[in-house]
């Protein structure tokens, strides 16, 4: 009796070895296939990575040949800028007006500074963005704002009498800028009392130059041609 029973414990004992070695090969065979998966899962994300990658570079590409183009086109401005300075520089100037006499120059003129002129009177040339009071009266916050206005717009109208009139060949842009930089400090001054000087009469004021400079020219060549007329005269 004893014998048999240890003859069954001993088959079930080689019964469970058995199936304990077929489990630990099926693990090891799942194991192999789950790294398998998991290989296939690294291989898909890295290529999606690579594609990313590749996208963003031709991004890039195209990004650095869009910027190339955009510095030839400045530069080739920066060069034509340079050019026109560099001529200008030897008694060139470029004409924007370009009349045929300097009758029709100084028929502009005259219209250019009679808007001056009623932009002053309709009080449009330099304005105040605010109603003060002085002592509690806005008729004496009035006055003391027109005051104002009147000292802003002689102060600039000053300037550039005295900086038109000595507009040659090579000192255009020097004037220009000159009055611009009046323009500009006059009203960073008045700031406080909320006055300023308008960007349309300042832009009367370029175009007066302007004028001013070519009616200038235009008259010189037209005594040169006067001249050359009467010797051939002679």
């Amino acid at each position: 009796m004893n014998i048999i029973l240890l003859i069954v414990v001993i088959g079930a004992v080689y019964l469970f070895l058995k199936e304990k070695g077929e489990r630990s090969r099926l693990d090891q065979l799942l194991g192999k296939y789950n790294n398998l998966i998991s290989r296939e899962e690294f291989e898909s994300n890295l290529d999606k990575n690579i594609q990313s990658k590749q996208n963003d570079i031709d991004r890039l590409t195209q990004d650095l040949l869009t910027l190339e183009e955009n510095v030839k086109t400045h530069r080739g401005k920066l060069i034509e800028y340079e050019a026109e300075e560099y001529v200008q520089s030897f008694g060139f100037y470029k004409p924007i007006y370009n009349f045929d006499n300097s009758d029709v120059y100084k028929e502009r003129l005259d219209n250019i500074r009679s808007k001056q002129k009623l932009m002053i009177k309709d009080k449009v040339a330099a304005v105040c963005h605010a109603r003060w009071e002085v002592e509690g009266s806005r008729r004496k916050g009035t006055k003391m704002t027109n005051d104002f206005l009147k000292l802003v717009l002689m102060a600039f109208n000053g300037e550039c009498d005295s900086l038109i009139p000595s507009v040659k060949y090579n000192n255009v842009d020097t004037i220009k800028n000159r009055i611009i930089k009046t323009f500009e400090k006059l009203n960073k001054l008045s700031e406080s009392t909320h006055i300023e000087i308008a960007n349309s009469y300042l832009n009367l004021k370029i175009d007066e130059l302007y004028l001013f400079h070519e009616y200038q020219e235009k008259k010189q060549d037209e005594k040169e041609e006067q001249r050359r007329i009467k010797e051939q005269m002679r």
